[in-house]
């Protein structure tokens, strides 16, 4: 009788100390926000920008938000729940292109009687297989002021992530998209030009 009563007295002692910890609520895990970093733009002469362009929307496929997307196959992706972007990758690459395109090479202008571009970004993912990669893809198309086409073309970079951790993620995706974005204004230009 005794060694029941000593046991029940320390399973209630447990119960009271233990007990708090189990019913109180957990601190949620923190979510990280990053931003690819993108190298310096290179200067642009003034005066040369004379072909207005109007770039009109940077669309993005369903799947590309704030979350980080991992592509493990051509047929499986997932997010990272606490790692995000600090605004859309739509977003990003129409910053990324803008600071290419203005002031240097075309006039900004938003209306009919410009140059159209409208992009439509594939992919801002990191991939994971064969090797760690940080990948952007994008398509382009360019009209000119009376709606025929000039330029439809995909551009695409993948750099590996050197390092490990978000970070390092980021800073590869900001070249990623550098590159491929420089490239595009390049092909911009040259069907601008003909």
């Amino acid at each position: 009788m005794l060694r029941i009563r000593s046991w029940m007295n320390l399973l209630l002692v447990s119960l009271l100390l233990i007990g708090p910890a189990c019913i109180s609520p957990a601190v949620p895990p923190a979510v990280h926000y990053f931003s690819p970093t993108l190298p310096a733009a290179a200067s642009r002469g003034a005066g040369r920008a004379t072909r207005p362009l109007w770039l009109r929307r940077v669309v993005s496929a369903g799947h590309l938000g704030e979350r980080f997307v991992w592509r493990a196959s051509d047929v499986e992706y997932g997010f990272r729940e606490l790692t995000r972007w600090t605004e859309e990758p739509a977003t990003f690459v129409r910053q990324a292109l803008e600071r290419q395109l203005y002031p240097g090479i075309f006039q900004r202008n938003e209306t009919s009687r410009a140059f159209t571009l409208e992009v439509e970004l594939l992919s801002f993912e990191e991939q994971l297989d064969p090797e760690r990669r940080a990948h952007v893809a994008f398509v382009v198309r360019l009209h000119d002021a009376d709606g025929n086409s000039l330029l439809e073309r995909s551009f695409e970079h993948g750099t590996p992530v050197e390092g490990s951790g978000d970070a390092a993620v980021a800073r590869a995706m900001g070249l990623s998209m550098s590159v491929a974005t420089r490239e595009a204004v390049r092909s911009i230009d040259r069907a601008a030009r003909e």
